[in-house]
């Protein structure tokens, strides 16, 4: 029969909350690993509790591990009075099966978050040395090349203290919205100030280990999710946001949308023959091409199945330059490591820096200041390393709110704007992964991430849905 799990010897005042750590990672991760393995699960989640970037969440989920030690707690919690890392094994398993799927959302809240620490940290964290001792046991080899001494060629504004910068525009942002306005406002001859919330990083950043980068570059550092911790949000988190992260993938605009907001929404400027140059100026400036969407053992796979049932294969258009398609491009999500990808550090960023363009770091916008009904700048907090925070404001003209689906509306709110419209008609992308058996060898972190796509199922109700 299997008992409850051993915590390391540590101070009285974090004695249970490490021990249930330690048996949160056990129960999850099971006989997997070697005996080690839930200790190094549970310093890691107690990391990631520390960089958690709200106080609140820090704070309500050390109360929950500390409830979970006690037994009152737990048995507010299970019903059972006994501190959670002295139950066996087979209990701790089945009161998180029947916590994520409980009809009380606190406790599918809790299964999920607990769910994802306890395998990021098992799978995705690393000793000191590099490398995870899980990894050899599931045949994964882990960073295939060190990262290239790529300089850092965009020089960000260093702050020291309390300060207060002018301009003629503030854009908060630097990914695919804040970068094309900061380098089309910059060649226009405006004096630019672009503020990111992320650090500065670049090939020479880019591990290839996970739970790292995700910390790094990263919106929340991965940790991002619905209230209810049933939907994870995957953002970006440095300098050039969600275009240093993604798959490169480029879509046009598609005729039909457009039309539909034209006619539908009344927004005929997407009709026009200058909304189409727009697109045009955008695929040349980021290089979007099919040539470099080489077919990898795991793309080969949906391929081959939709050619079998006769269904549309079509080659993804990717924004990227000089791409080798080799086995480093399966960490395409931490970062390219080559140097390919056209992100907004590689191309609008570097414009607007070119053209004398002011960007810091580090650097969280709390609010935009408004004076009679007109933003006049924004306030933020800049936090370098190292150094305590200080306050930045900067007194512009205009104000870009370009932090992204999540992080625009929260600025807004918090800035006090009160449009029904802030904050509202929010759409997700779910993705989820597929997996299975196969005859052949198939090694799914290797080559391009995205390189195969169908159509097929575009417009089943006739409105493309």
């Amino acid at each position: 029969m299997t008992t409850a799990v051993k915590a390391p010897p540590t101070t009285a005042a974090r004695d249970s909350r490490s021990a249930v750590l330690v048996a949160m990672a056990d129960t999850f991760i099971g006989g997997m690993g070697h005996p080690g393995s839930p200790i190094r699960v549970a310093a890691s989640m107690e990391d990631t509790f520390a960089r958690l970037p709200s106080p609140a969440d820090r704070r309500r989920l050390r109360l929950i591990v500390g409830v979970l030690g006690r037994r009152t707690g737990t048995f507010l919690l299970s019903g059972r009075p006994v501190p959670f890392h002295r139950w066996p094994r087979e209990q701790r398993v089945a009161v998180m099966a029947s916590w994520s799927t409980s009809r009380l959302a606190f406790r599918r809240q809790l299964f999920q978050v607990f769910k994802r620490l306890s395998l990021l940290a098992f799978l995705g964290d690393t000793e000191d040395d590099g490398t995870n001792p899980v990894w050899p046991e599931i045949g994964y080899p882990g960073p295939v090349s060190s990262p290239p001494p790529t300089p850092k060629v965009i020089k960000t504004t260093t702050l020291d203290g309390d300060t207060t910068l002018t301009c003629d525009a503030v854009i908060v942002g630097s990914g695919a919205g804040g970068g094309v306005v900061a380098a089309e406002l910059s060649a226009a001859g405006k004096d630019v100030i672009v503020l990111e919330e992320g650090g500065y990083y670049n090939e020479a950043d880019f591990n290839q280990l996970e739970l790292a980068m995700m910390r790094k570059l990263y919106y929340q550092g991965g940790f991002a999710a619905t209230s209810d911790a049933g939907v994870a949000l995957i953002a970006g988190g440095c300098l050039g946001g969600g275009t240093v992260i993604n798959y490169t993938t480029s879509f046009r605009s598609p005729d039909w949308l457009r039309d539909e907001w034209a006619q539908r929404h009344g927004l005929p400027a997407f009709a026009t023959d200058e909304y189409t140059s727009a697109l045009d100026a955008v695929y040349e400036r980021l290089g979007v091409n099919v040539s470099h969407s080489r077919v990898s053992a795991r793309e080969r796979v949906l391929e081959r199945g939709l050619r079998q049932l006769g269904w549309h294969v079509g080659y993804m258009p990717r924004n990227v330059q000089g791409c080798t398609q080799d086995e480093r491009c399966g960490f395409c999500g931490y970062g390219c490591q080559i140097g390919a990808k056209q992100s907004t550090l590689k191309t609008y960023l570097m414009d607007a820096y070119r053209q004398r363009a002011r960007i810091v770091v580090n650097c969280t916008v709390d609010r935009v200041l408004i004076e009679d009904g007109r933003a006049v700048g924004v306030r933020a907090t800049v936090r370098q390393p190292e150094m305590p925070a200080f306050t930045l404001i900067v007194r512009s003209r205009a104000v870009v709110a370009a932090a992204g689906a999540i992080a625009t509306p929260a600025l807004l709110q918090r800035s006090g704007l009160r449009s029904k419209a802030v904050g509202s008609w929010l759409r997700l992308h779910p993705s989820t992964a597929v997996s299975g058996i196969f005859d052949e060898s198939i090694r799914p972190w290797e080559g391009t991430l995205q390189s195969v796509y169908s159509d097929e199922f575009t417009n089943l109700d006739g409105h493309h849905f």
